[in-house]
């Protein structure tokens, strides 16, 4: 299961064999389901532990952890997700002995939709029909389905929506059968009933627009706005917007300044939607940086990342913008610093070089390592060939490093 188990990792698992007594109904009785007969469903605790890889999504993308408190109450979401299955026996199994229930499908991972049609023949003409409104429905679906978003039917496919077991029973008893499992301490709905099969699908939904609040909840669109200042073509440039234009970034990126008004990457940049400014460097250093600062904040930028800007900042820029300025170099930083990285390597005769996102400081190429990715020195190697390989890597690692600044920022506001 991605994301749940590392390397090495194994989960253990229990379960509980029964033995059913010869003289009980043998379930389920499908021959005997005949259109109107009622199909019941006993409330669930939620989840029941089922449609976990699409909830860790929905946390993942929307930066909620486990120990926050949901919004509708006092529990912790990772609370909420764990709170233990309905176990249905001792108000399902005496009616069942008595030959009141046809069938009965347990809803775990599939939803309704692919649990409660286990019963059916699937070449036979009996179908289900839900009224998707019928029952009350935890908090937590009305959440998953707005923060998703997930759309109501995929709800039903993917979990048990509120409702934990489904029973099929006769219409002359489906009233009996409610009574004595409420009677009984759970919560029972009448939910729908078996029809005639009209197509191919065994279950059919009605009242789908009243089933959830799928506009309840606001989904939070907080995102860095990030700068990017580039001077020459804009490889880099290119991956971070793209990385910033995926769903679930942290990131927008919101303005490109190049020094250089004939850069390449102005032009990728507008083509991408971005805007661009271009602010010549002055003779007085100062003066040049202070002008792109003034840019760089009418636009709301809150993080800068340097792609291929081959100019010297001031120390006053540096510091205005201190622990909110990330850059790429050529090499396995605290080795290989300065502008002539690559060839140094090269001179150097190592077998392993690289490259390094890291916060910029004054000093040249000496600020915090954010992170590092590994390039095989090849026998024959050029300045020009190993720099080529060392760009693809910085392709993928700048847009990580922008991301995880980004997500550390959100953190700390």
């Amino acid at each position: 299961m991605p994301g749940v188990y590392l390397p090495k990792q194994w989960d253990l698992a229990g379960c509980a064999i029964a033995v059913r007594d010869s003289d009980w109904p043998y379930l389920p009785e499908t021959s005997k389901i005949e259109p109107g007969d009622v199909i019941l469903g006993l409330k669930s605790n939620g989840l029941h532990s089922n449609g976990f890889s699409l909830v860790r999504k929905i946390l993942k993308v929307n930066k909620i952890r486990y120990d926050n408190v949901v919004p509708w109450g006092k529990d912790t979401f990772g609370g909420l997700l764990l709170k233990p299955t309905r176990i249905y026996v001792r108000s399902v199994l005496p009616l069942m002995k008595e030959g009141l229930i046809k069938a009965a499908a347990h809803i775990t991972g599939g939803g309704i939709t692919e649990n409660a049609t286990r019963v059916l023949d699937k070449d036979g003409n009996v179908a289900l029909e839900i009224d998707a409104s019928a029952w009350e429905k935890q908090e937590i679906f009305d959440w998953l389905g707005s923060m998703g978003p997930v759309e109501a039917k995929e709800l039903l496919r993917t979990f048990n929506c509120g409702i934990g077991m489904t029973l099929v029973v006769s219409k002359e008893k489906a009233d009996e059968v409610q009574r004595r499992i409420v009677k009984s301490g759970e919560s029972a709905y009448q939910i729908g009933s078996a029809i005639e099969r009209a197509s191919e699908a065994l279950i059919t939904y009605k009242n789908l627009e009243n089933a959830f609040k799928l506009t309840k909840y606001v989904r939070e669109t907080r995102k860095i706005r990030v700068g990017i200042l580039i001077s020459g073509a804009g490889s880099n440039m290119q991956r971070l917007i793209e990385r910033a234009q995926r769903p679930g970034s942290n990131c927008e990126v919101v303005l490109v300044i190049s020094n250089n008004p004939d850069a390449g990457g102005l032009e990728i940049a507008q083509k991408m939607q971005v805007s661009t400014a271009v602010v010549p460097h002055t003779t007085i250093r100062e003066e040049g940086d202070m002008k792109m600062s003034e840019v760089l904040k009418l636009h709301g930028v809150e993080l800068i990342c340097l792609a291929g800007y081959m100019r010297i900042l001031s120390g006053q820029f540096v510091k205005e913008w201190e622990n909110k300025m990330i850059n790429i170099h050529p090499s396995l930083l605290p080795a290989f610093r300065g502008g002539h990285a690559v060839r140094d390597t090269i001179a150097a005769g190592v077998k392993v070089a690289g490259c390094t996102a890291h916060l910029v400081v004054e000093e040249i190429d000496a600020g915090a390592i954010i992170a590092q990715s590994v390039v095989t020195v090849k026998a024959g190697d050029t300045e020009e060939t190993l720099h080529e390989r060392i760009k693809e890597k910085e392709h993928s690692l700048f847009p990580d490093a922008m991301e995880l600044v980004a997500e550390q920022m959100l953190e700390r506001a």
